[in-house]
């Protein structure tokens, strides 16, 4: 038995100790209305609203929290403490005898041994054991406590550990954990490096300094190899650099991400490519130039790996005939010519060419990050399949049908890991039967489980169930006169 199991099992009996004094509490408190909070006197948590019509989810609260109610002297207060005391007795017995079953039969767990030892280390003042205890007590494999874990990170940050002064960063307020940070950073920490440029970036929209500081911790991060520096130097660059190169600067950042394999940079890559050649050239992408028939890099000491790629593709007037890759594209970011993947210019107009050519490669990128589990990619690159971006040598694959239950897998894996969008998304093709049996059971579902209650609204009115429309549509936030709620006819009719 593992320790989630242990812990389900002792909850099971809780509950079960609970219910008799859950149903006394029912009798008297059911439905009504109490003036005054009900609340948690340890906590400060109100568990009852003042005026708030008691339901069984308030009694269950106040049943949990039993020992510690809170309520101004008043007749319903006198109740309830009635009730109370006749189960409170027997109630702590009871709870302490299921808190020693749990130690029980955690202690009996073949890992609790190496625990008792790092505590048992770490009560000797040993760093090392004190920074994994506090990692102990902050997943709570044997109990989670984070003001044990924090006194453990303290303990072992006084001795110097380098990774318990980053999880004291990581404890503490803004101001305090900027002091964390700095000290780990002083002793060589990535990690907290990187997260001196997050507190830095939060200040970057009240002045330059800040963006400075940013940028300076994530080049440095970035040189030692952290593809996370390297995406957020690259966002910092977009979203506070200069109008003229920010966005420049923020593009190379993403590629070099990218390129080594950072599935949020690959996302952005393919975004930007989806964008068009004219978003490329909006960023003065020239690196090389063309006279005639011959090719002139700027940069003197161009890779030789660069001039490699060049023959690779064969260029007319700038562009590939075959990619419609651009040769600054070619040069700046090492794009290799497939001629299996993108459409040839013979049977094409060349405008919609060098359109299609883009638009496969941001199917490429997202199909990279997509492989990597990034949910927003495995959404993207569904789109991308519908709207026939992606190219398939076999033409049975490029079929609309194909294409379309590739594009329903993806969103169904992108849905079923809670990705809003892949909800929707996977609604929408329900509704529409795209790649799949046409459901509006299905489709209801999925767009509830996106709160795409606008979408929910349009589906049930076109069934004509008004009722229903007429209540998604206030969850979506429209009013009773708005043109949707409206259009649904007389009220009395639904």
């Amino acid at each position: 038995m593992e320790v989630e199991a242990i812990n389900a099992y002792c909850r099971e009996k809780l509950a079960t100790l609970r219910q008799p004094l859950i149903e006394n509490l029912a009798a008297i408190l059911l439905g009504e209305r109490i003036p005054l909070d009900v609340g948690n006197a340890a906590t400060g948590e109100i568990l009852i609203p003042a005026g708030c019509k008691i339901t069984m989810r308030h009694i269950k609260a106040v049943a949990a929290n039993s020992g510690d109610i809170e309520l101004y002297p008043s007749p319903i207060q006198k109740a309830i403490a009635g009730v109370i005391a006749k189960f409170q007795n027997s109630f702590s017995r009871e709870l302490a005898a299921i808190e020693h079953e749990r130690q029980s039969l955690i202690s009996q767990l073949p890992a609790y041994p190496a625990f008792r030892k790092l505590e048992d280390l770490a009560s000797t003042g040993d760093p090392i054991a004190l920074y994994k205890l506090g990692i102990h007590y902050l997943t709570g494999e044997f109990g989670r406590d984070s003001t044990k874990a924090r006194a453990a990170f303290a303990q072992a940050a006084k001795k110097g550990h380098i990774e318990a002064l980053v999880a004291m960063g990581d404890c503490s307020d803004s101001s305090e954990a900027l002091t964390w940070y700095e000290s780990a950073a002083r002793r060589g920490s990535v990690n907290a490096l990187e997260r001196l440029g997050d507190c830095y970036s939060k200040g970057c929209g009240r002045g330059t300094a800040a963006f400075k500081k940013a940028v300076e911790c994530y080049k440095e991060c970035a040189g030692k190899g952290s593809l996370d520096a390297q995406y957020k130097l690259a966002c910092l660059h977009w979203d506070h650099g200069d109008l003229k190169n920010g966005q420049r600067v923020a593009l190379d950042w993403f590629y070099r991400a990218a390129k080594s394999g950072h599935p949020n940079s690959q996302t952005k890559l393919g975004d930007y490519w989806s964008a068009g050649r004219a978003a490329w050239h909006d960023l003065h992408i020239y690196v090389c130039e063309t006279t005639s028939n011959a090719i002139h890099v700027e940069e003197p000491d161009c890779d030789p790996e660069q001039h490699g790629l060049l023959s690779e593709h064969p260029f007319n007037n700038g562009f590939c005939s075959r990619c419609g890759c651009s040769i600054d594209e070619v040069v700046a970011f090492a794009l290799r010519c497939d001629p299996a993947f993108f459409f040839s210019s013979v049977a094409d107009d060349r405008e919609e060419v060098f359109k299609k050519s883009e638009l496969a490669q941001a199917a490429v990128w997202y199909a990279k990050a997509a492989e990597q589990g990034d949910l927003e990619a495995m959404v993207k690159l569904g789109h991308a399949y519908r709207h026939g971006w992606v190219h398939s040598c076999r033409p049975s694959e490029n079929a609309p049908g194909s294409r379309n239950k590739q594009a329903v897998r993806l969103y169904r894996q992108a849905a079923e890991q809670g990705h809003e969008d892949g909800m929707r998304m996977l609604g929408y093709c329900y509704e529409l039967g795209i790649g799949v049996a046409q459901s509006e059971t299905q489709a209801a579902r999925w767009y509830r489980a996106a709160g795409a209650f606008e979408e929910l609204g349009d589906l049930y009115a076109q069934i004509g169930d008004k009722k229903k429309a007429a209540k998604a549509y206030r969850l979506a936030g429209f009013h009773a006169r708005s043109s949707q709620i409206r259009d649904l006819g007389p009220r009395e009719t639904w």
